[in-house]
């Protein structure tokens, strides 16, 4: 299964590096707005809740969530693509 994923990424970047790049650049966002905002569920941690338990509008992927538990307190970062506060920067600082 993991080659499989390897051999899938390795042809989108192929795609993304060839003439049809914007193209290509399409397909990433799709796929990473599938991933997003479907099989992984971003949003459910990442965007803050009303009282009544629904996301509020406008702030999606920006954080907040707190997750309280008797071993541990974790809060959703922001994952939005702000150059300020971006998960990018968080990467970089750790990479």
């Amino acid at each position: 299964m993991a080659g499989l994923k390897s051999m899938a990424f390795a042809a989108i970047l192929a795609m993304a590096l060839s003439p049809g790049a914007a193209q290509a650049k399409d397909v990433l966002l799709e796929r990473g707005a599938y991933l997003a905002n479907g099989v992984v569920a971003c949003g459910n941690c990442h965007t803050p809740k009303g009282p009544d338990g629904r996301a509020i509008p406008g702030q999606e992927l920006s954080g907040g969530f707190v997750i309280e538990a008797p071993v541990f307190r974790a809060v959703a970062s922001n994952i939005t693509p702000d150059p300020a506060v971006s998960v990018k920067i968080v990467v970089a600082r750790h990479s």
